[in-house]
């Protein structure tokens, strides 16, 4: 009005031709002009804000079905984890957002700014878990739910966009609430899928005990044709630390698995969840297993300690394949006997397992003490061979000399390939 009125001024001062009127009609008319414009500018940056928002929604939905980023392995359960926090933070901005645009509109576009930056996050880490996911299934109905919220969310952004314009606007503040509602149902049903993932987890760790199962064999095959590699990691070690270290985390299975048959009467999340913390301990296991036979000399014991990791790892898979059935039919009484039976072979194996690692210790001790004693033998005679009264076997031929050496020969490859 401003404008209109000084323009109109402004008009009037040039026809009747008094130049000092038309100054002063001019001056007028450009104050109202930088009034006007002083006064767009916020609505002008919030428009501008706005459409950036939209491109990183854009932007990110595009990369949804790509590989994820390599960030290195995370299980899916830290990924629901982040996903979860993602989805509650996503849910309380762009219900302030609702409330921004009724009541500061000139903030629409920057709260929308910082609500889209939370987009790129959420693509990201659920690709990342729908990698991890052994189900096709439920990797689609995840994705699905994903772009269903980059959906939403852009079109809650063009809906605040007119709200904040038209703030009075009964028709377009109905229709922004609408947009807010759709948002956060999309929301629910993501968190939803994310649940109904868990599943997944359970199947994948079912599948990563059984490679486990097969890295362990070939392990021990390795061991009976003398020919294990040496593990890196465990030359600082020794057998007793090792040992300790590796009966510990076989007493942590023992707790795993007690987890996985009391979250069979919970969710499937839990029993997922409880299925990816037993995979996840086997996994130390085998790595244990490995580096501690790899210390140790003899063939046989190699073998006892990589076939009870490979025992253990074989009756915790079927464990968690009676508990998918048990939690599948809670009414079902062979089912709950074979999770019980299940249940005791791992505890069988695990204790098996124990005591052949154990009895590794011992046994090496005592090939160490024996081999002391061997040494501490041999510097005795070097020491009273270097000493004056020594007069040794007068009476030996060449023969005997010859007779030693050999005997000391065909002695010495024995020690020898036991070390390697």
């Amino acid at each position: 009005k401003n404008v209109t009125d000084g323009v109109l001024e402004l008009m009037c001062a040039a026809k009747e031709g008094n130049m000092n009127n038309v100054a002063q009609a001019a001056q007028a008319a450009s104050l109202a002009i930088n009034g006007l414009l002083t006064a767009l500018k916020p609505s002008m940056a919030g428009s501008a804000a706005s459409e950036e928002a939209l491109a990183m929604v854009k932007n990110a939905l595009a990369n949804l079905g790509g590989p994820p980023q390599p960030q290195g392995r995370q299980r899916t359960q830290e990924c629901r984890d982040k996903l979860t926090e993602i989805c509650r933070s996503l849910a309380k901005g762009i219900s302030t957002l609702l409330t921004t645009s009724k009541t500061k509109p000139e903030d629409v576009g920057a709260m929308s700014k910082k609500i889209a930056t939370m987009i790129p996050g959420l693509v990201e880490m659920t690709r990342l878990a729908a990698a991890a996911m052994s189900e096709a299934a439920s990797k689609k109905r995840l994705l699905d739910s994903t772009k269903d919220i980059a959906n939403a969310t852009a079109k809650i952004f063009a809906r605040v966009k007119d709200a904040g314009a038209d703030p009075k606007n009964a028709a377009v503040q109905q229709k922004t609430s609408g947009a807010v509602n759709a948002g956060t149902a999309a929301i629910a049903r993501f968190v939803n899928a994310l649940k109904a993932g868990a599943v997944g987890d359970r199947e994948a760790a079912i599948d990563e005990m059984a490679c486990m199962a097969a890295d362990m064999d070939v392990a021990s095959l390795c061991a009976a044709a003398g020919q294990l590699d040496p593990n890196i990691e465990a030359i600082s070690q020794t057998i007793e630390g090792l040992q300790a270290v590796l009966v510990q985390a076989a007493k942590g299975i023992a707790s795993s698995s007690a987890g996985v048959v009391a979250a069979t009467k919970g969710t499937s999340e839990q029993l997922g969840t409880a299925s990816e913390q037993l995979a996840a301990g086997l996994t130390r296991l085998s790595k244990l297993s490995k580096a501690t036979a790899s210390l140790v000399g003899d063939s046989l014991s190699q073998q006892n300690i990589l076939s009870g990791a490979r025992a253990v790892c074989l009756t915790c898979q079927n464990m968690v394949v009676s508990a998918r059935t048990a939690q599948k039919s809670p009414g079902d009484q062979t089912a709950q006997t074979a999770l019980q039976g299940s249940s005791a072979s791992v505890a069988e194996s695990l204790k098996a397992f124990i005591e052949n690692a154990q009895a590794t210790n011992s046994e090496a001790s005592r090939g160490l003490a024996e081999l002391e004693g061997a040494v501490a033998e041999i510097r005795k005679m070097l020491s009273t061979f270097e000493t004056p009264a020594f007069k040794g076997n007068m009476n030996a031929t060449v023969d005997d000399v010859i007779a030693s050496a050999r005997a000391l020969a065909e002695s010495s490859p024995p020690p020898v390939s036991a070390c390697n």
